[in-house]
């Protein structure tokens, strides 16, 4: 639907509305569950009354949907030629695979998902048992990532329809591969505050370029299929790497200790980001762009200058 809704020069725009309200909403969410709980019923005792929020969010998630339901397909009323194309899947993944610029965003996005996931399971445990981390203090920790969303993801959009997506999802994710390395040296939760604002605040620069890239190099009438098997593929991976990272630590641990297998885990995670991130830059822009970075930040410096 996004394909048939936003237009080509401000779809990064549009994209940061939709992570914005996302934002806000996880953001309410985790304040109830994570702080207003905790705070009633203690650090321990709220685990007791946590089918509360769980059943909330189903009754209010079963209600959000009922709006769509009103929403009238952007392309109902034109012709039957016109409207979006419908294939079996063997043969969409046949024509997506000839797509060039998405064969290869794909396969990028594919090797960065794996080493991307590879550290999740290892935040809680560095959280929780090597520094000890509340309940509380993990709901500030997730509430902070919302925070920088809602604060710097429409500046992101803004850079991003006017400098062009590559370099921005390159940024966002050679930023991404420092969150494992900075976890490995944190020594409080007040650290992780730190980190957690800093480095979300950088990669929400880039989260809108990742969609409108693949709204750019999707066909106009079938952003559906396109948008499903990069899902797909990418979702895979992002599951094999949680998994492979589960495993190799609890096997690491028992010769090594958790805290060096954790920092293993963490290692090899910031490495694979790393090298990994350096994969986007061979990506091409699909149009043409009204500014470059470096007018961006030349603007930037006259305003600067001829600000009293």
């Amino acid at each position: 639907m996004q394909n048939e809704l936003f237009p080509p020069r401000v779809r990064a725009k549009l994209s940061s509305r939709v992570f914005w309200y996302n934002a806000f909403g996880s953001m309410i969410a985790t304040f109830f569950t994570g702080i207003v709980l905790t705070l009633v019923f203690g650090d321990i005792d709220y685990q007791k009354y946590i089918l509360i929020p769980v059943v909330l969010g189903i009754a209010l998630s079963a209600i959000g949907v009922l709006p769509f339901i009103a929403i009238e397909e952007p392309l109902k009323k034109i012709k039957k030629e016109d409207q979006p194309v419908s294939r079996k899947l063997k043969e969409s993944f046949s024509l997506s695979y000839k797509n060039k610029p998405f064969r290869n965003f794909v396969f990028f996005s594919m090797i960065y998902s794996f080493f991307w996931s590879f550290a999740w399971p290892l935040f809680p445990i560095k959280q929780v048992i090597i520094l000890k981390a509340s309940a509380l203090e993990i709901a500030i920790l997730n509430i902070l990532f919302s925070v920088t969303t809602l604060l710097f993801i429409n500046i992101g959009a803004k850079i991003s329809d006017n400098v062009g997506r590559t370099k921005m999802i390159f940024f966002s994710r050679i930023i991404m591969a420092t969150f494992p390395l900075l976890y490995i040296f944190a020594s409080s939760v007040w650290q992780l505050y730190i980190i957690h604002f800093i480095v979300s605040s950088l990669v929400t620069l880039g989260m809108p370029s990742v969609q409108a890239y693949l709204l750019d190099i999707a066909p106009e009438r079938e952003g559906g299929i396109y948008f499903g098997i990069y899902n797909m593929i990418t979702g895979l991976f992002l599951f094999f790497g949680s998994l492979v990272s589960g495993y190799l630590v609890d096997y690491l641990k028992i010769s090594y200790g958790i805290e060096l297998a954790l920092t293993i885990g963490l290692g090899i995670s910031f490495l694979g980001r790393f090298v990994s991130s350096f994969l986007f830059l061979f990506m091409k822009e699909q149009k043409a762009f009204p500014s470059s970075l470096g007018q961006i930040l030349q603007q930037l410096k006259l305003r600067r200058i001829r600000s009293p």
